[in-house]
């Protein structure tokens, strides 16, 4: 049997975006997306995006493949590091599904070090100039209920 999968709401990142090149290949095309800022905002945190990249790559069969790098600047001007793989799936004319495995770097001495021993996962909507996210930490699983108990 399977068991719940509980999870805490981190954060909703909000990036501005903007496509800086192509390159056709093998099985789809590789796209470089230069993140040019945004913000983010959680409970525990907020601030802004300052930079990063996603060398995204757009499968024959339309699958995408995403491969973020970001700096992130909390607002008390901590700098924090996310990076995040993941797919997404064309949802036309409106724009891109993606799902993601999130990892974040933080200084170990900052009000932040908990990211770093976080297992996180994102759903977001990618559109032309603009990506959004939902952030949450997994937790500990509850086993699910025995048939017949």
């Amino acid at each position: 049997m399977g068991a719940n999968l509980p999870a805490e709401y981190v954060m909703s990142l909000r990036f501005k975006t903007a496509a800086t090149g192509s390159l056709e290949g093998d099985g789809g095309t590789r796209v470089a997306v230069g993140v040019t800022g945004g913000d983010f905002d959680g409970p525990r945190l907020r601030g802004d995006i300052v930079s990063g990249s996603d060398w995204a790559f757009r499968r024959t069969s339309g699958v995408l493949e995403v491969d973020v790098r970001a700096q992130l600047r909390a607002d008390d001007g901590v700098v924090l590091l996310l990076s995040y793989l993941g797919l997404g799936w064309a949802k036309e004319p409106s724009g891109t599904r993606v799902l993601a495995n999130v990892r974040f770097e933080a200084p170990r001495t900052s009000a932040y070090a908990w990211l770093n021993d976080e297992v996180c996962v994102a759903a977001g909507w990618a559109t032309p100039g603009a990506v959004t996210y939902d952030v949450y930490a997994l937790r500990e699983p509850t086993p699910a209920p025995t048939a017949g108990a």
